[in-house]
């Protein structure tokens, strides 16, 4: 029996930090600039929360920012929310929610149109204290084998155009790349005023998920067969069967949760990007589909807030070389060194540092090999051990 793919769930990640939000210099002046500010921060995500917990739902907000809400819609079963902010999401305090430099969530504020896409496409955007994201998620169905899935996942990644209308301007056609730049300019315009300052942002750190499928037989994925090659195609978005460097199976799968017992699952690593393949979910009928739809978005959780963490490491360490660490705000020296700290324990050093006899706190935090190494292959790894420099005199654990 031929492999068949029924559905697939991709999601992109792109993170810009906005750097006169932590310097003041000039002063944002949009409708969410309150995220740059402590007590504001504080006082929005309390209001904020108290709507989360109202029951029935509140409808959602058009002021300060349509829909502006917490990163989790309904803090019932949000596995990555839970580990990261070591508590229920619908009891998480203000004051710790900064501290974690939790994001909020809110519309984007355009219609995004894919007619070659045979399912759905939505973008989401996230603001931080220190910058914004944009997520671009694309939900397919059909009956495919594996070269064609891997064919009408890389046509949303590099090939197709998409059609994106912002509030009163014309419909214009873009790829997935130059469509996110526009969004991300957008919203930080919108967001913090037109004032606003743009940090950098590297290529998009992506998630790709079978859903459904039928046709795996148990055991391991043969090495550089379909299917590894298959896994490859969705992380490092080279054309299927063309990776002439294709890497090792073993060492490009990340370790997880009942391994032994189902040799046949593999979480595929590249450096900017995940393929889950777990047959005996999307195999599996009734509750395959929505464990693996979750499963799927506390990745999507977890690479976000690395991406961001990340990227105000690599934009404080840019200050600092023109400034010192004197040159920086009080918040911001303590949201770069609070960074720090949620990168060291996304990273897991306990697991690490049990292994070569070193004795560290066990981290309060969503723990997983795939935190671990996209913190090992992001490419701003050298800022980030800068920065955990300046703070921790002891080496980075990364």
């Amino acid at each position: 029996m031929a492999i068949e793919i029924d559905e697939l769930l991709l999601s992109f990640v792109w993170v810009q930090t906005v750097p006169n939000l932590l310097t003041r210099n000039p002063a944002p002046a949009g409708p969410l600039a309150f995220v740059g500010n402590v007590a504001a921060y504080r006082d929005q995500f309390t209001a904020l929360q108290g709507r989360v917990n109202q029951k029935p739902r509140p409808e959602p907000l058009t002021a300060p920012w349509p829909g502006l809400g917490l990163p989790w819609q309904d803090p019932a079963g949000q596995l990555f929310w839970t580990h990261y902010t070591s508590s229920y999401p619908g009891s998480v305090a203000a004051a710790s929610a900064l501290d974690l430099l939790t994001p909020f969530r809110g519309s984007v504020g355009a219609k995004l149109e894919a007619p070659w896409w045979p399912g759905r496409v939505w973008m989401e955007a996230f603001f931080f204290p220190h910058g914004l994201a944009v997520v671009v998620n694309g939900r397919a169905s059909g009956a495919w084998d594996l070269a064609t899935a891997s064919d009408k996942a890389h046509s949303f990644r590099r090939k197709a155009q998409f059609t994106v209308a912002w509030a009163g301007q014309p419909p214009l056609s873009a790829s997935l790349d130059s469509m996110a730049a526009r969004a991300l300019t957008e919203l930080r315009q919108a967001a913090y005023g037109t004032n606003a300052t743009a940090g950098q942002f590297v290529e998009p750190f992506s998630i790709a998920t079978v859903v459904r499928g039928t046709g795996v037989l148990q055991g391991a994925p043969a090495a550089k067969g379909e299917i590894h090659q298959f896994a490859d195609s969705l992380s490092s978005w080279i054309p299927m069967g063309q990776n002439a460097a294709l890497t090792d199976l073993p060492a490009s799968s990340l370790e997880i949760m009942k391994t032994r017992q189902f040799p046949e699952r593999v979480l595929y690593a590249t450096g900017r990007g995940r393929a889950v393949w777990f047959p005996g979910e999307f195999q599996a009928s009734g509750g395959g589909l929505k464990s693996l739809t979750c499963y799927h978005r506390n990745l999507m959780y977890a690479s976000l807030q690395t991406e961001s963490l990340a990227a105000l490491a690599t934009d404080t360490v840019a200050m600092m070389d023109t400034n010192g660490t004197a040159g920086l705000l009080p918040d911001h020296r303590q949201h770069a060194k609070r960074a720090c700290s949620i990168l060291s324990a996304l990273y897991g050093d306990s697991v690490r540092a049990a292994a070569a006899g070193r004795q560290v706190q066990k981290p309060k935090t969503y723990r997983s090999m795939t935190t671990y190494r996209q913190i090992c292959d992001h490419p701003q790894m050298t800022d980030l051990r800068t920065l955990h420099g300046k703070y921790w005199p002891p080496p980075a654990p990364f």
